[in-house]
Order: C-alpha cells, then sequence, then structure tokens
C-alpha cells in the first residue's frame, strides 16, 4: 500500500515538473509594438494589412534567462501546398544582457507562416504561426484612410481645428491638445478604443495607455491628453480586440 502511495506521489512530482517546464519554455510572438521590459502590445496571430505588406515586430522571449547567443536567426517559412517551404532568413545581435530580443519585419505577401526563432547553428528555439491577409478594401475607396489628428480644439460640428503636427507647452505644468481619431469615414464597429502612447527618438519609451468608450456606428472620437514633457510622440489606436487602425505622430516643444 505504501509503494502505491510513494508511486503516486513521485508520479504528481513529475507531472508538476514537466508542467513547468513545459509553461517556462521560450517563445516568439508576433505584435504591434513592445514594453521596454519586453512584453509585447497587441500580439496576434492574423494580420489584415494592405497589399503593399506590412512591418511587425517579432519577439523572442528566452524565459528570464540572459540571451547566450552573439547572433539570432529569424527562419520564415511559407506554406504552398500544404507543406512548408523556405521563404526568408534574416540575423541580428540581441543585446546580451536580455533575456529577450526584437526584431523589426515587413511581410509583402500574404498567406500563412512559420516564423522560428534560432541560435547561431540554427537550432530552432521557438516558432509561431500565423496568417497575412490583405485589406484590399481599403485600396478601392479613396480617402478610406483611418488617421489621427493633433488640435487645439473642436468646432461646433465636431471637427479638429487648429491642426499641427508640432504644439509647444507649458515647461511647468504641461498643457493638453485634443487627439481626434477618424476611422476614414467608416464605423468603428466596436465599443471600445485602445491607446498605446510611446514617446523619444525611436518610439520606444512607453508613456500610457488610454481605454475609450465609443458607440460602435460612430466614424470619429477624439479626447483630451495633457503632455508634460517635450519630445517625438506616437499614438497607437487599437480596437478592443487588439486589432490596429491606426498611428499618429506629433512633436511637443517648450514655449
Amino acid at each position: 500500500m505504501k509503494k502505491g502511495i510513494y508511486f503516486l506521489v513521485i508520479l504528481l512530482l513529475f507531472l508538476s515538473v514537466s508542467s513547468i517546464k513545459a509553461l517556462a519554455q521560450p517563445r516568439v510572438t508576433l505584435c504591434e509594438n513592445y514594453t521596454t521590459s519586453g512584453q509585447p502590445i497587441a500580439a496576434n496571430t492574423e494580420w489584415l494589412m494592405k497589399p503593399t505588406g506590412g512591418g511587425v515586430y517579432i519577439l523572442y522571449n528566452n524565459n528570464g534567462v540572459p540571451i547566450q547567443w552573439p547572433k539570432l536567426y529569424v527562419l520564415i517559412d511559407r506554406e504552398i501546398n500544404g507543406s512548408y517551404e523556405e521563404y526568408a532568413t534574416e540575423s541580428f545581435a540581441p543585446d546580451q544582457t536580455k533575456s529577450w530580443a526584437v526584431y523589426d519585419y515587413r511581410f509583402h505577401d500574404k498567406g500563412t507562416f512559420k516564423v522560428r526563432i534560432a541560435d547561431e547553428q540554427l537550432n530552432p528555439l521557438a516558432e509561431r504561426i500565423i496568417e497575412i491577409r490583405f485589406d484590399n478594401e481599403g485600396t478601392e475607396q479613396e480617402g478610406a484612410t483611418a488617421s489621427v489628428s493633433f488640435c487645439l480644439g473642436i468646432d461646433e460640428n465636431e471637427n479638429p481645428s487648429d491642426v499641427s503636427e508640432s504644439f509647444s507647452i507649458n515647461r511647468e505644468n504641461g498643457s493638453y491638445i485634443y487627439i481626434y481619431i477618424d476611422n476614414g469615414k467608416k464605423a468603428f464597429e466596436t465599443t471600445g478604443l485602445i491607446v498605446d502612447i510611446w514617446k523619444g527618438e525611436n518610439y520606444d519609451e512607453y508613456v500610457t495607455t488610454k481605454n475609450l468608450t465609443v458607440e460602435s456606428q460612430w466614424i470619429a472620437t477624439y479626447f483630451k491628453y495633457t503632455f508634460v514633457s517635450a519630445g517625438e510622440y506616437k499614438f497607437m489606436v487599437y480596437r478592443s480586440d487588439g486589432t490596429s487602425i491606426t498611428n499618429g505622430y506629433v512633436s511637443i516643444n517648450y514655449k
């Protein structure tokens, strides 16, 4: 009887360790952006892009362990007639003081792709299957491109006024401007918008996230945002399900 109990305990311990190891495997994620600690923002496995293609970040997480290889490879295969064929091979040098690395890649074709991260001996470390689709509708409707405008006011018709790409703010207390989101004359088809705000020369400094409530039939909305420091800013707008709508850029200076 005791032997049976001992065996059961050992089996449970083995399964627990195996489960922990399975959860602790390195992983690769494709996302719209990432935080300064290497966490993905707006990750997805299905991407809707224009026929000219689009860029995504390929984010590799080494499970908290600093990356030991001076070079990593991005291996991309494309599904053709039920099997994957070599599509692209890229290499980059990761920061070996970090346990994560990122590569900015632009897809030019639609289809199903297997994206792998490999070490310098081309041994696969992690992989992800993704789907790229083209948004043909957006190319057929002139003026139907979503946009973000930055302005000092909203007129009586709820349109932006005094629009600019550069503003000056109070050095001590900051200043607010209006952020106007136009979905290209099409309904948002969601009741929530997510706006990620980034700062810096390469827009790699995360600032904050704004969550907006909208009506699904609305085609535009706006909100006030107070800038407290000068710099180059990027506003990334998503629907509540994480699908990207558009990005906006603005320069903030001190008076």
